[in-house]
């Protein structure tokens, strides 16, 4: 009953202050959150636990300055302002232990609900262990952590992974203010750190990678995260928490944990001079972006999200904006901007697209690079004849047609279809004898598809039927003899393509098809002939965006 008197009053502000938004001139409803979602996310509850360990029992760790009070702060920022009701847990040094925090995991996991939101937060030491099977895991120290019984004594990553997963909440995220380097925030026992001497420094695969959550942590495997006096904590915290107040990047009211993280990321990197590169972790169950800081009170700008680690160390930039360097995520503007998409070290964009994207959208700049999927084409093909019985037929080894592409792109793969009319095919072997071709085919085609920058290359199998007419013409008497054949052809042919403008590409072609053909009186024709063909292709289909 208490917390319904708690509930209420919020409830009935967030709707006063909808309809103040909506009476106010220039607005419209498109940009507001529908009451039904306020009142969703009014019930939900924020749940909080905050860890700081400065110092430990074990005289193997390190004491450190800052993370009790990194651990305050957040405990005082996460949250705040939002219309979720929050419910924190801080447990800082001596009250860190093994026992308190699992308690602690165990309340919250009882108490949550689908509509809660759950956030843990670690600042402290973090370590490497090897357990029975001789794998590598992480292990967050605590304060009762010892050296000599860390898998029993630590936290270790994968039960957090597996305690994350299982939470009934549809937003949940962890951030660890940790390392596993051996260096900064970090250190590693001797066991530990032979082998990876004997894997020449680089540490084995970590697996413990949780599938269920949004995991953010302030430095790369195999780098120190930092603490430092000047800024006073640790320094991707710091920044993390300065972004709460400073870095709306759709304007939509509410800073999420992917805005934070971006903004700390980047400054993270500046500050250290590269040396520390924090990241997150997204295989996450459902929407991954979690609030933070205030309150989403407009559908704000659209996002252009590109945090694909094949993309990571590119740079983007939107319309004469700054250069960011990926993986990071870009407002754009409501109806049309330019995204422009460069090289490391690059001034000349690899590629532009005009984006097409509607208010509070969220588009993924690996979806904007994707090829269209539909591929109209239209290529002239050469074939030379090696059958000596058709170069005396015909007087030519060519035959020269036109042929129309229509395919389907998925990934790497495309399917199709292939028709060719014949050109002109008139010669005159010997007078007053006149030979005419006609070569028509009717193809399913399959390739696969691989690109570099703004070339393409395809191998393209062909499988259909073509079909042969030969007329031999005496002009002097003015009759014809018409021989005509319809057989299975297949061939293979390798393609380049170049992209010029748009969705517009140039296309060269090189192959070799087969075909047997049965004449009455010629007798049996070799059709193995090789090909040469110049082609245009356009590809459309439904993506909101044009390639420059």
């Amino acid at each position: 009953m208490d917390s319904m008197h708690c509930i209420k009053p919020a409830i009935i502000s967030l709707l006063l202050l909808q309809l103040a938004l909506y009476s106010l001139p220039g607005n419209t409803a498109d940009v507001l959150i529908p009451s039904n979602q306020i009142l969703e996310i009014a019930r939900g509850k924020y749940y909080l636990i905050s860890i700081g360990v400065n110092n430990y029992q074990d005289a193997f760790w390190p004491t450190l300055k800052w993370p009790a009070s990194d651990a305050t702060r957040v405990a005082d920022q996460l949250g705040k302002a939002t219309v979720s009701r929050v419910e924190k847990t801080l447990l800082l040094n001596e009250y860190a232990t093994y026992d308190s925090v699992t308690n602690a995991l165990n309340q919250v996991a009882k108490k949550v609900s689908e509509n809660d939101t759950v956030v843990l937060y670690i600042s402290g030491h973090g370590t490497l262990a090897q357990n029975a099977s001789g794998e590598l895991e992480r292990i967050v120290v605590l304060h009762d952590t010892s050296q000599s019984r860390l898998l029993t004594t630590g936290l270790k990553h994968s039960l957090l992974n597996d305690w994350m997963e299982h939470l009934r909440a549809h937003k949940k995220m962890m951030i660890f203010a940790t390392c596993h380097s051996g260096e900064g925030k970090s250190r590693l026992p001797e066991n530990v750190q032979a082998l990876i001497r004997t894997n020449k420094g680089v540490l084995p695969p970590l697996s413990d990678v949780s599938e269920g959550a949004l995991v953010l942590a302030a430095a790369a495997k195999g780098e120190a995260a930092r603490e430092n006096d000047d800024l006073q904590g640790d320094i991707y915290t710091h920044y993390l928490l300065e972004a709460l107040t400073v870095y709306d990047r759709n304007r939509d009211g509410m800073v999420s944990a992917l805005e934070a993280h971006d903004y700390a990321r980047e400054r993270t990197w500046a500050f250290t001079r590269g040396q520390q590169r924090p990241t997150a972790n997204m295989k996450q169950i459902g929407d991954a972006d979690i609030p933070l800081y205030g309150k989403k009170i407009s559908t704000g700008l659209p996002v252009l999200e590109a945090y694909d680690d094949s993309l990571a160390g590119f740079f983007v930039k939107v319309d004469d904006g700054v250069k960011g360097r990926l993986p990071l995520a870009f407002p754009l503007n409501p109806e049309s901007s330019v995204v422009s998409f460069y090289s490391p070290g690059s001034d000349s964009p690899l590629k532009r697209y005009k984006v097409n994207a509607t208010k509070g959208e969220t588009l993924s700049l690996t979806d904007v690079m994707t090829d269209r999927p539909i591929v109209m084409g239209v290529q002239f093909r050469r074939f030379n004849w090696s059958d000596q019985t058709w170069d005396e037929l015909t007087g030519s080894s060519d035959v020269t047609v036109t042929e129309f592409n229509l395919g389907y792109q998925w990934k790497h793969y495309t399917l199709g279809m292939a028709i060719s009319i014949p050109a002109d095919g008139s010669n005159i072997i010997r007078d007053p004898i006149e030979s005419k071709t006609e070569l028509k085919s009717q193809l399913l085609t399959a390739g696969y598809i691989y690109k570099q920058r703004q070339l393409t290359f395809i191998g393209r199998l062909e499988l259909g039927r073509e079909e042969l007419a030969l007329r031999l013409h005496d002009l002097s008497v003015n009759e014809s003899l018409d021989y005509t054949d319809t057989a299975f052809a297949k061939g293979v042919s390798f393609i380049m393509g170049y992209n010029v403008v748009a969705d517009f590409s140039m296309t060269i072609e090189a192959g070799i098809r087969d075909t047997d053909w049965h004449f009455n009186r010629i007798g049996d024709l070799s059709g193995r002939r090789r090909s040469i063909s110049l082609g245009m292709n356009y590809q459309f289909g439904t993506k909101a965006r044009t390639l420059w």
